[in-house]
């Protein structure tokens, strides 16, 4: 006999239903996509993490990972807790609970963070952590004298 859905009484339980498609869960990924601003795919937990923006700064980064990472584990603790205590879910809690997770894993982050993405940071009440400058080097620039070309050799393009 095939178990059905703890969450939503509609469906065979299974890994893709469970984490993707289950009515709850589904409603967590829509508010997760919005604090984070983007949209999930769930075609599989694999794509999960494509949503992650490609010139998020380091902070950021650790955030989408741990969202994802954050709410898979809260789904299953509403499974279980379901399942094996008898425990009322709501998903008004899974949220607080994920929210509160992602913060403290973003306050842990060693990256830092791009001035685009505070307001993200924001939503999770994450303090945005700049990169810090190592040292200060003052750089005058003379301009060439008549009948020379000064020319770029560090790299920089003008």
């Amino acid at each position: 006999m095939v178990s059905i859905c703890v969450l939503c009484f509609r469906n065979a339980e299974s890994s893709k239903h469970l984490f993707l498609t289950c009515d709850f869960v589904v409603a967590l990924w829509r508010w997760l996509g919005a604090q984070l601003n983007c949209s999930f795919s769930l075609s599989s937990v694999a794509s999960l993490l494509a949503c992650v923006h490609r010139h998020c700064s380091s902070q950021l980064r650790d955030v989408f990972v741990a969202a994802a990472v954050h709410t898979v584990h809260a789904i299953w603790l509403a499974i279980n807790s379901i399942r094996f205590n008898s425990a009322k879910v709501s998903i008004h809690n899974t949220m607080i609970k994920i929210s509160s997770l992602i913060a403290l894993s973003g306050s842990s982050s060693n990256g830092s963070c791009l001035s685009s993405d505070i307001n993200i940071l924001k939503n999770f009440l994450i303090s945005p952590s700049h990169s810090k400058v190592k040292e200060i080097v003052i750089v005058i620039w003379k301009p060439p004298t008549i009948n020379w070309v000064k020319a770029n050799t560090d790299g920089v393009t003008p």
